[in-house]
């Protein structure tokens, strides 16, 4: 997916439909077939956790996306926080020390920040 539709599909999504997104996209959880709302994981269905709007399941996916995606996590959270693209890790650099609230902002990042920066880094990667 192009940056373009998962950003418009992002918005178009219900909370519950992009835990859903995320908990298969990021998280490694399929989908239930017959029921878009429940994932699985391992034979146990259930609703995904509300990861776009509790920081601590944020978190988590926070900590999953790290083992791998380190860096174009990095760059789309700041993209997602800031509004401003940031294409290389040079970029990414020059926006954290432009000024001390752009870190702030990163630090201070939502849940559905943390989670879009997620699937933005996976799916564009």
């Amino acid at each position: 997916m192009t940056r373009e539709e998962i950003e418009a599909k992002w918005e178009g999504m219900t909370p519950r439909e992009r835990d859903a997104w995320i908990a298969t996209d990021v998280m490694g959880y399929e989908r239930v077939r017959g029921n878009d709302s429940y994932v699985r994981k391992n034979n146990m269905a259930s609703f995904p956790k509300m990861y776009s709007s509790d920081i601590s399941a944020a978190w988590e996916v926070e900590a999953r996306i790290l083992e791998t995606y380190r860096l174009s996590y990095a760059m789309s959270l700041a993209e997602v926080v800031s509004g401003k693209r940031v294409n290389l890790p040079d970029e990414l650099d020059d926006f954290i020390t432009e000024c001390s609230d752009n870190l702030l902002a990163l630090i201070h990042a939502t849940p559905a920040q943390r989670c879009k920066a997620a699937l933005l880094a996976v799916l564009e990667g």
